[in-house]
């Protein structure tokens, strides 16, 4: 069960409601005032951790002030909670984009309800489920629970890679059409017997398998309490319905009844037995005894309550891992694991989120790579006969298990912390977290500043970690190579088809490899060898709205000369120009090699483009020319012994290229930055433009008409964003740990 996905998806329905808030409400000015944060740089503008000027706060005050947080036990590993959806609720429909959604939308969206919930939809309606908080917990072991399911997506990943290579190996062998249909299924059946018995993923997995404590509940007001209590509980007797299945249950936990039931895995056992004979059809008669044995042992239990002013259900294996507390002193309030929280006490909450280092660990990783398939992939063609001698290609295989290995060592966890809060708009918080080792935190970055500027409307900065940057190349070097090579190898095979698209695929692997494989290899070594390694690890990614419209015929001129366009540049430090000389040689002669090929195949001569270069500043600038080119329209590459860009446009190029000689802007990490407003008017600027040359710009009626009868639907979604000024994100080490910062700001 993943946090991430869920608390991501909360800017998405609160940020646009956050422009509504002038001021903080009274409960929240009476908290004790935290330090102002020191001014970040503009580019990547985020709220550091507060200290606050009082003690940490005791576990009554955080259960005062954090909600559930009060009953959820010590030993929880992850909860998330949403606060004030009815607030959320009111702000959004105040929004010019909430004002053009349901414009849009019209009969799509749902009648508007009161968002207390006690109007239109009744006091059991979706505003008295949401409107106050509403919560998501785990208690002790989903971790391991969840380690289970990244189990089973990975030993699947294993055996998607076998069966395809047995697919392939079927292949290679030809044979009739129908006959490859036969053998497919053949293969895909023996499959699914392999997964059974996989002592991983398999009836094995589901042997130790159970259903993790899990706590769903909302905050209530005491006077829909009841009805809400009544409706959550009537979801809870769907699962009555399988009468044969379930038996009803009753266990106290927090000094409060649950009542729901109790699905019993000796029950479905018994009715799974009845089918025995169909089952052993398919599978072996011990793995189906084991896998009826398993279900016996597996419980479900789902069983409802009212816990103060909360109504909760828990799910789980048993009454005993129901583990709520009555007082917070009992409980998570009292652990150090959410102190993060406490300096954000006085602020107006959106939400708050909690994952333990063992969650954070697993959690780490479910986004495992490609080893798990080329493992299959190598056990499915050992000893396999029809593609030849293939212990060259397992071995490839082999290699980048162990390279995505050692890059996944590189990843550290700890438990992560979460507080979003409605401040300037939505800003969220995050402390620990999962690392994957790809950014280096402790080099100080010098390019914040290029993101300053008010025409920037994108801006990202980083330094990339060298081991990291060495092994994630290692990683995918083998990747390319050896898909290159099982390529070859089945494009080699001697198999006996008449498809037409397999012949094209044999005809061009025999072109490439004969043609212009030494000319790709060489070019790619350029650029992974002698360019990466006269380029430091900074990076800075620069998007602005400056640029002038490149002279297209057909064109306008007042289009040309009145219209911006967009300009993207990549930056890079300079650490040795000369490799990256040597690194442009070896590109010259690949490329100029590879079209005189060309030129060979299509029998027609195609001349190799000579670049062009230019200089200014101490910044030599190689482009291409062509006629509707201009200043900044320009795709190139700026190089000086500083700096190295590679740009659409030649004037930010070197734009850049000279702001960075001359900022040095203090910063670590990862810092991004979304400017709304020059995007805006951007769009409006255009619309108007082209407005005034409609009649030259559109060459049909029908094309002009359409124009103008979306005109105004275009101007009013853009002039919807003015609420939204920009999106800031940074991600930093503060005091050894991961620190992250997200605002969604508006105006």
């Amino acid at each position: 069960m993943k946090l991430r996905p869920l608390w991501l998806a909360l800017p998405a329905c609160a940020v646009m409601t956050a422009s509504c808030k002038k001021e903080e409400p009274a409960a929240a000015k009476e908290q004790p005032a935290a330090e102002k944060p020191a001014t970040p740089a503009k580019a990547g503008e985020t709220t550091p951790a507060p200290k606050p000027s009082t003690p940490a706060l005791s576990a009554d005050e955080r259960a005062a002030k954090f909600g559930i947080v009060k009953h959820l036990p010590k030993d929880s590993d992850s909860f998330l909670t949403i606060y004030n959806g009815s607030k959320i609720a009111e702000r959004a429909k105040k929004t010019k984009l909430w004002s053009v959604i349901k414009e849009e939308a019209g009969d799509a969206l749902p009648e508007e309800a009161d968002a207390a919930g006690d109007k239109k939809d009744g006091p059991s309606g979706p505003g008295a489920l949401l409107g106050h908080e509403v919560f998501l917990a785990t208690g002790k072991g989903m971790s391991d629970q969840f380690g289970h399911l990244i189990t089973v997506n990975r030993r699947m990943s294993y055996f998607q890679g076998k069966l395809f290579a047995k697919l392939l190996v079927a292949a290679s062998k030809g044979g009739s059409e129908e006959g490859m249909k036969e053998e497919s299924a053949n293969i895909s059946q023996q499959s699914m017997l392999e997964i059974l018995k996989d002592p991983q993923s398999g009836v094995g997995l589901l042997e130790k398998m159970q259903v993790p404590p899990v706590y769903i509940g909302f905050k209530t007001s005491a006077a829909d309490r009841e009805q809400v209590a009544q409706q959550v509980a009537s979801i809870v007797e769907y699962m009555g319905m399988a009468e044969d299945m379930v038996e009803p249950v009753e266990f106290d936990s927090a000094g409060v009844k649950f009542k729901g039931y109790r699905l019993v895995g000796e029950k479905v056992s018994k009715e799974m037995a009845k089918n025995r004979a169909d089952m052993e059809k398919d599978i072996d008669p011990e793995t189906a005894g084991r896998l009826i044995a398993a279900v016996a042992k597996k419980n479900i239990i789902a069983a409802s309550a009212v816990l103060g002013d909360y109504v909760v259900v828990f799910m789980g294996s048993a009454p005993e891992d129901c583990k709520l507390v009555a007082e917070a002193k009992d409980g998570i309030a009292a652990s150090d694991d959410v102190a993060f929280a406490d300096g954000y006490a006085g602020k107006e909450l959106a939400g708050l989120a909690y994952t333990s280092k063992a969650f954070s660990t697993t959690a780490g990783l479910a986004g495992s790579g490609l080893a798990e398939m080329t493992n299959g992939l190598r056990d499915g063609l050992a000893g396999a006969e029809g593609l030849g001698d293939t212990r060259d290609i397992e071995a490839m295989l082999q290699i980048i298990g162990e390279r995505e290995q050692a890059l996944q060592k590189l990843t550290t966890a700890d438990t992560l912390g979460l507080v979003s809060f409605f401040e300037e708009g939505l800003k969220i918080e995050t402390f620990g977290g999962t690392d994957k080792g790809a950014v280096d935190w402790k080099t100080p970055n010098r390019l914040g500043g290029l993101g300053n500027s008010k025409d920037v409307i994108f801006f990202a900065n980083f330094t990339t970690d060298a081991v990291y940057d060495e092994k994630a190349r290692a990683y995918v070097e083998s990747l390319v190579e050896t898909g290159y090579a099982v390529a070859k190898k089945f494009s080699d095979a001697p198999i006996k088809t008449e498809n037409e698209d397999f012949k094209k695929f044999q005809e061009g692997m025999k072109m490439f490899d004969t043609k212009f494989r030494t000319d790709v290899v060489s070019l790619v070594d350029a650029l992974r060898g002698d360019l990466h390694a006269g380029l430091g690890k900074e990076s800075a990614i620069v998007v602005d709205l400056k640029g002038g419209v490149p002279t297209i015929p057909g064109l306008p001129q007042e289009v040309v000369d009145k219209g911006k366009f967009v300009r993207a540049s990549w930056i890079s430090p300079v650490t040795d120009r000369t490799k990256i000389q040597s690194s442009w040689s070896k590109i010259n002669t690949s490329t100029t090699s590879i079209l005189k090929k060309v030129s060979e195949i299509a029998g027609d001569e195609i001349p190799m483009q000579k670049p062009t270069s230019s200089e200014k500043n101490g910044f030599t600038t190689w482009f291409f020319q062509a006629p509707f080119f201009n200043e900044d329209f320009m795709p190139s590459v700026t190089v000086s012994d500083k700096w190295f860009v590679v740009s659409t446009s030649k004037s930010q190029a070197v734009e850049l290229g000279t702001a960075a000689d001359k900022e040095n802007t203090p910063g670590s990490g990862f810092t991004m930055s979304v400017k709304i407003d020059p995007m805006r008017q951007f769009g409006l600027d255009w619309v108007k433009l082209v407005d005034e040359n409609s009649a030259k710009l559109f060459d049909t009626e029908d094309k002009l008409n359409e124009f103008k009868e979306n005109k105004p639907k275009i101007e009013k979604s853009l002039k919807a964003l003015e609420d939204f000024e920009a999106i800031n994100v940074a991600v930093r080490r503060e005091n050894g740990r991961l620190r992250g910062s997200i605002h969604f700001k508006t105006h």
